[in-house]
């Protein structure tokens, strides 16, 4: 799952919450935020089995890079 995680920053998308690193208390990672994400990116495209959210506008101002809402 970190290596999804490292895939989606490296695709561009920008990580909001969480990290790309292993907890120490026993858990494997902590909840993981992404927004910015590509609808062609292996965030979009494949499932991801942990506790990750993507989020993608469907705006068109969005996907000019305007204001999201």
């Amino acid at each position: 799952m970190l290596d999804e995680v490292r895939k989606g920053i490296a695709e561009g998308a920008r990580l909001v919450l969480g990290s790309d690193r292993k907890r120490t208390d026993g858990l494997y990672v902590d909840p993981v935020v992404f927004v910015d994400v590509d609808q062609h990116s292996r965030l979009a495209q494949h499932e991801i089995f942990g506790p990750v959210l993507s989020v993608r506008c469907r705006r068109p101002a969005c996907a000019e890079g305007g204001t999201r809402t």
